[in-house]
């Protein structure tokens, strides 16, 4: 299987690399990521 390749993956790396520069750990990131997967465009 090929992995998909998002238009937005480098927007949601540089937005995990500044949530986790703020103090956020990883586990803290699971539920904004998370609500994420329920918008539709």
């Amino acid at each position: 299987m090929k992995h998909f390749k998002s238009s937005l993956a480098q927007q949601m790396e540089e937005y995990i690399s500044y949530r986790l520069s703020l103090g956020y750990t990883d586990r803290n990131l699971r539920g904004q990521l998370w609500r994420l997967r329920s918008i539709r465009m």
